[in-house]
């Protein structure tokens, strides 16, 4: 029995043993063979990872060109803000201040008709001149008071849009100061009274420009748009098909002039309405009223007195224009504060240029009253003009280096400043009007691309306006 279980267990064993070589000596089974895909399915197969792969890379791309356009516009402000703070020593010829501190406005034949004195920097008035805005009550209550001051009343006129009379005084030397003469007039009025500054147009030199602006029209609507500036050019070709289809209306706010400059004026309203060679309007429906408002100073300035800009306002909002660009600049005065609030509570917007004595300048006007509309310049970079007035004041930007339009010996230049960036705006302004000034005001900053620093800042304001 014991011998039999024993041989039992060896049996066993040896069959353990015998089992796995013979396994191992047969393989493993044989797999039928994996058919190949069909040519269909694998041209399917890559064409659903090319589309993954384009699908990645549309998510990709805004992501890093808003990267890299937020890099450049850094290194653009950096640069930007390194020019800036750099100019208060330097002075480019083409700014007011080369004018001399005494200058004499002449006739052709040399008679002086007035001087004009630089009271202080950036601030120019003519001598002895003073200008008042009084009701026809005013009026009146200042003839029966016999005042001393009826006696140099040198001009006086009737604004009737701005419901006012303007009153011109010539008054002795002894009588040159605000503390005199304010002695003549009853209290009410000194707010009115102001001496007779002197504004300037907002131009300077031209650079070339690595590429011409892309200028399509703003809008195609028919807009009453005024323009407060120099003369136009007589038959200027940029301008024939504004004069034929009777979309020029012209006016002069001076008398007894024997040269009026044309250039400046011929180029805004050109930007505005000029067809010419490669120059594109703006607005190419829009009917232009253009006011002249400059003298000649020297050949190379021309100036307004504050008298001549208040009676084209006057004129202009007559004429139920929608916005009013003036590509000027000069001293706070308050006679101008009332007249442009006037054209603010009617819904007429000004624009102004904010002025190019350089960023350090103190503010300028009319561009800096709360109820205008300020326009920097920049170039086609996106760099602000280096000359351009800084300040909380500064609304938008807009393209003004190196701008083309028209020169007045009848062909195209470019031309830069303050003063080229502000008809750009003015025809936003008159395309998106809205209920009020400011409503406009509101409604432009959803259309600005932001510059500088995030928001409105003292260079860009709310950001650029550009066709």
């Amino acid at each position: 029995m014991i011998m039999q279980r024993g041989l039992t267990r060896l049996y066993l064993l040896s069959a353990c043993l015998i089992t796995p070589v013979s396994l191992a000596q047969q393989g493993p089974p044989e797999r039928p063979p994996v058919p190949p895909l069909p040519v269909e399915k694998a041209m399917e197969r890559r064409a659903e990872q090319a589309m993954r792969q384009l699908e990645r890379l549309e998510r990709q791309l805004p992501q890093a060109a808003e990267r890299a356009e937020e890099r450049v516009q850094a290194n653009i402000t950096e640069a930007m803000l390194r020019r800036a703070n750099q100019l208060p020593e330097q002075v480019p010829s083409h700014v007011g201040t080369s004018l001399p501190a005494t200058l004499d406005i002449t006739s052709a034949q040399g008679a002086s008709r007035f001087r004009e004195i630089q009271l202080e920097p950036h601030i120019r008035i003519v001598q002895r001149e003073w200008v008042l805005l009084a009701s026809a009550a005013d009026m009146e209550n200042l003839r029966q008071s016999d005042s001393e001051l009826l006696s140099y009343i040198h001009q006086s006129r009737e604004l009737q849009s701005l419901q006012q009379h303007l009153v011109t005084f010539r008054v002795p030397d002894s009588l040159d100061n605000q503390q005199s003469i304010e002695r003549l007039l009853p209290s009410h009025l000194h707010q009115a009274l102001d001496r007779q500054h002197v504004y300037q147009l907002q131009e300077g030199a031209s650079a070339s420009p690595l590429f011409q602006y892309p200028m399509p029209a703003v809008c195609e609507e028919n807009l009453r748009i005024g323009i407060i500036d120099t003369h136009l050019q007589t038959g200027h070709p940029g301008l024939s098909k504004a004069r034929e289809q009777g979309r020029l209306t012209e006016f002069s706010a001076l008398e007894g002039y024997d040269h009026l400059p044309t250039e400046h004026g011929t180029a805004v309203s050109g930007i505005f309405v000029g067809e010419y060679s490669d120059l594109n309007p703006l607005l190419p429906a829009a009917h232009v009223f253009q006011a002249g408002a400059f003298y000649q100073q020297q050949s190379a300035h021309r100036g307004s007195k504050v008298e001549y800009l208040l009676t084209s306002i006057d004129w202009l909002l007559s004429q139920d224009v929608a916005v009013i660009n003036m590509s000027l600049a000069g001293p706070a005065n308050n006679l101008l504060r009332q007249a442009v609030q006037v054209a603010a509570d009617n819904n007429v917007a000004i624009v102004a240029a904010v002025g190019n004595p350089g960023p350090h300048a103190p503010a300028q006007y009319p561009a800096a009253y709360s109820s205008v509309i300020a326009v920097t310049a920049v170039d086609q970079s996106g760099q602000v003009y280096p000359w351009a007035i800084q300040g909380s004041h500064v609304d938008f930007a807009a393209p003004g280096v190196s701008m083309p339009t028209l020169m007045a010996n009848g062909g195209l230049s470019l031309r830069s400043g303050t003063s080229m960036a502000a008809p750009v705006v003015s025809a936003f302004a008159g395309c998106f009007r809205q209920s009020g000034v400011n409503e406009t005001k509101t409604y432009l900053q959803q259309l600005t691309r932001d510059l500088g620093e995030p928001g409105r800042d003292p260079i860009y304001g709310y950001g650029l306006l550009h066709p």
